[in-house]
């Protein structure tokens, strides 16, 4: 309940400062949308890569995911033709209680469909206590802050990276052109360490 409180205030002050606009959905609605982001944001099924997690056949596997992660849209803020979203998602893989929160921008002519998505940051595992810091990545990419400080501190995201970006025309992360990884000179040097 704390941290309910905390994101509801922290979104009033950004709808007075920024004037986002709070979207509030009617439940069928907000249902679908959730499953249409767990289709980027989630466990895909086994053996399914690539644009093959989209496929409808894939739905109810969504569907228990969604259930089993615990996972909900907390936030959606509407800024002109953009909805930002903060999807967060308990991780079952953890011995302990941990959450991850994902937030992005998408546009949609009709919600709950999505045209366009691009992930703008994935936290790591966050105890209950550090619940806080994925609603302050959210209010940071609200006021149109860069998260790129934060890359490489994992208190605060995995990813992206300085070598990791998310691409939103293949729908997936890809290693950015300027990562070191792509330089062989880098590998030699590593292996030689």
């Amino acid at each position: 309940m704390k941290q309910f409180v905390l994101l509801c205030s922290l979104l009033l002050g950004l709808v007075a400062c920024n004037n986002p606009e709070l979207v509030e959905l009617p439940a069928e609605v907000q249902k679908g949308l959730l499953l249409n982001l767990a289709t980027y944001l989630d466990d895909r099924p086994e053996n399914v890569s690539g644009d093959a997690r989209f496929d409808s056949l894939h739905r109810a596997h969504y569907e228990r995911v969604v259930e089993l992660n615990e996972a909900e849209l907390v936030s959606l803020v509407q800024k002109r033709d953009t909805l930002y979203f903060l999807y967060k998602k308990r991780d079952r893989r953890s011995l302990y209680e941990h959450y991850r929160f994902i937030g992005g921008k998408m546009v949609s002519r009709s919600l709950p469909e999505i045209d366009y998505l691009d992930i703008l940051f994935h936290t790591p595992r966050l105890a209950p206590d550090d619940l806080d810091k994925g609603s302050w990545l959210f209010e940071q990419v609200l006021k149109g802050k860069s998260l790129e400080a934060y890359w490489g501190d994992m208190k605060y995201l995995e990813w992206p990276d300085k070598d990791y970006g998310y691409n939103p025309q293949t729908r997936k992360w890809e290693l950015r052109k300027e990562s070191k990884l792509n330089e062989v000179e880098y590998f030699r040097e590593k292996k030689a360490d």
